[in-house]
């Protein structure tokens, strides 16, 4: 027996070491018919609890677990928002959570570029809009399959992503690097394959913003944007991408806080608000989960009571009511204030004498067959793949390398000679670019000061965090002064591609999209020769 536990106690110790997937599961059972009867089982105070989902916090003080416990207990929410933090501490508040709950949370997070969007320890994935200049779609599905295994291990299941906006406004201050790009088709097909991917972990993925966020130039966090486009634009541009990821089987669509006039008639009443605006998706065969954007956002707490939102949210055909912040005063001003307020206006709208439930009902059961899906057996504990953390940094390094795009280039200019002298003048923290070209060419790094490049057979502007021109033209005069001084000036953009056409009088372009040490080095081997530049733009430069 002793050497049968001593077999037993080396083979855990083996697989603890070796980061293997552990589950730790909950001996609650899912009968094919759980979900109705649960709601059969549940009050009206606990049928509208599920109807909410709210931000929790692992970063917050010991009173905002106190916050979620009274959530839990007393108002019986549905879900919750997991904020930032690390891997372990999600799971371990996740852990926490699920015990004190009934009925399993539906545990969501915002995860559009990979966890790393709220875990400082997790690998941060290329942004949307990087993503959109590579021409190979299996890599967007492989990344998507990758996103959503990370979001199953951490306790995570529904993901708000993919962006499905197409980014026809460059001055748009919410959007831009979170959509595909500016062609419609292009974004419905990336779109699709980055839900495609999450969806195959059994983690359900959120089309947003619907019914299209990408041509506005005000953000609703702030207040509220119009669409003045009409049907047959939204049509043809902004619903692409939501037509193909309905008719892929996306899980849920999230409301967008917008006023478009051509599908309301009520003055500035937001999509979120408008039974007609989703109605729109249901018409394009929509039946998932309606999941409203941040209802304390100020495109809507500007203009509406706490409780006015959670009726008119709810009436409109959304079934979960979202709350997020990542502030601590606010949070507990959503935890402590806005949310009781919220569901006891919905309690009291259902408890009048004679009021049908069926609404409600509806909503529910859709909620509860949801977590039927995802929410089975309870995971409340998880250890890493073996390996698997770098078989996911190759994978970060193939997309990087994937999207790098010549925008331009003269003939002959590239790739760089190793005999001759390259100047690099860097704008940004760039020493991977500069380091890996150092591998085949000497390098000397110079500030923006200098003009005198005799000696040097390129002047390499790398560039970084230039985006937009307007708060960095005398930056962008000295670059122009480079390019007097010297006949083969090469820009390598760490920035965003609506830079492009500023630096159109170089002899040469690439674009890289993003400060990141992968696409630095990226960068750098295309310059060298050693990887092509397979990219191509996502946007059209203006």
């Amino acid at each position: 027996m002793d050497k049968i536990k001593t077999k037993i106690s080396f083979i855990l110790f083996i697989l603890s070491s070796c980061y293997l997937p552990v589950f730790f599961l909950t001996t609650l059972p899912c009968h094919a018919d759980w979900a109705e009867r649960t709601l059969e089982s549940m009050s009206v105070r606990e049928k509208v609890g599920q109807l909410f989902v709210v931000p929790a916090c692992q970063l917050g003080q010991a009173d905002h677990l106190e916050d979620l416990y009274r959530m839990v207990g007393t108002y019986h929410i549905g879900g919750i928002l997991l904020k930032q933090g690390t891997i372990d501490g999600q799971i371990k508040l996740i852990e926490i959570l699920q015990e004190r709950s009934p009925t399993p949370l539906l545990c969501v997070q915002d995860a559009e570029w990979g966890l790393s969007m709220r875990l400082t320890d997790a690998i941060r994935f290329p942004r949307n809009l990087t993503l959109g200049a590579i021409q190979d779609p299996t890599l967007i599905y492989a990344l998507g399959k990758e996103i959503g295994r990370q979001c199953r291990i951490s306790g995570i299941h529904f993901n708000c992503s993919p962006v499905a906006d197409v980014s026809s406004n460059p001055r748009n201050p919410i959007i831009h690097t979170r959509s595909f790009g500016d062609d419609p088709n292009h974004v419905a097909l990336y779109a699709t394959q980055m839900m495609l991917g999450i969806q195959s972990e059994g983690v359900i993925a959120c089309g947003k913003h619907f019914p299209g966020h990408g041509d506005t130039s005000v953000d609703s966090h702030y207040d509220l944007p119009i669409v003045l486009h009409d049907r047959k634009r939204l049509e043809e541009v902004e619903w692409v991408p939501f037509q193909s990821l309905i008719e892929n089987g996306v899980g849920a669509l999230m409301s967008a806080h917008l006023f478009v006039p051509a599908l309301e008639s009520r003055p500035q009443l937001p999509a979120t608000f408008s039974a007609s605006v989703l109605e729109c998706a249901h018409h394009m065969g929509f039946e998932g989960l309606w999941i409203t954007d941040a209802l304390n956002m100020k495109a809507i707490a500007r203009y509406f009571s706490p409780q006015e939102t959670a009726l008119l949210a709810h009436e409109a055909g959304n079934d979960l009511l979202l709350y997020g912040d990542h502030i601590a005063p606010n949070i507990d001003e959503i935890l402590r204030v806005q949310i009781p307020a919220a569901i006891e206006a919905l309690v009291a709208h259902y408890s009048v004498v004679g009021a049908a439930l069926a609404p409600l009902d509806a909503h529910v059961l859709k909620i509860l067959k949801a977590k039927q899906d995802v929410c089975f057996p309870r995971r409340i504990g998880c250890i890493r793949y073996a390996n698997q953390e770098e078989m996911t940094l190759e994978l970060k390094r193939k997309l990087f390398e994937a999207a790098i795009t010549e925008v331009h280039a003269e003939p002959g200019l590239l790739p760089l000679q190793r005999e001759g002298k390259v100047a690099v003048v860097s704008i940004g923290a760039l020493q991977p670019f500069i380091d890996e070209l150092s591998k085949e060419c000497v390098v000397d790094a110079f500030d923006l000061e200098r003009l005198d490049f005799e000696g040097y057979s390129h002047v390499v502007l790398a560039l970084s965090g230039i985006y937009p021109w307007e708060k960095h033209l005398g930056e962008l005069e000295a670059l122009q002064a480079i390019k007097a001084k010297h006949p083969q000036v090469i820009a390598v953009m760490f920035d965003s591609p609506y830079c492009a056409q500023e630096l159109a009088f170089c002899d040469a372009l690439i674009l890289a999209y993003e400060n990141d040490p992968d696409a630095q080095s990226a960068a750098a081997k295309v310059l060298l020769g050693k990887l092509p530049p397979l990219g191509r733009l996502p946007v059209e430069s203006r």
